[in-house]
């Protein structure tokens, strides 16, 4: 859904169910002719290509491993926090296990 109005004046609302480059795609056709469609669609395919582009694979695997980590960090906080709530009976060694994880995943996200 847009809303467009031209220099000339003309207004154009799409709903909100439109297809809103089919829609803008008719709208540069009667204004600038069927070239200006398809120098249109050329500019969004390489816009497309180039944004695909940047995004490497090193990025993907970064993102991935933040992702990892993330989940294994949401882990380890929720079982000392069980280990907090169990009152008088913390056993050091489960503390200890977890505080090594928590290290782990420390100079995990320090190398990326």
């Amino acid at each position: 859904m847009f809303y467009l109005e031209t220099k000339d004046g003309e207004r154009f609302l799409t709903s909100a169910i439109s297809d809103d480059k089919s829609e803008f795609e008719n709208i540069i056709e009667s204004k600038m002719g069927k070239q200006a469609v398809e120098l249109f669609n050329d500019i969004v395919d390489g816009a497309r290509e180039e944004g695909e582009e940047s995004v490497s694979f090193e990025d993907y695997v970064d993102r991935y491993e933040v992702s990892y980590l993330s989940d294994d960090l949401a882990g380890v906080i929720k079982q000392l926090q069980i280990i907090v709530d169990s009152g008088n009976n913390i056993d050091r060694r489960d503390i200890e296990i977890y505080l090594e994880e928590l290290k782990d995943i420390h100079t995990k996200l320090e190398n990326l």
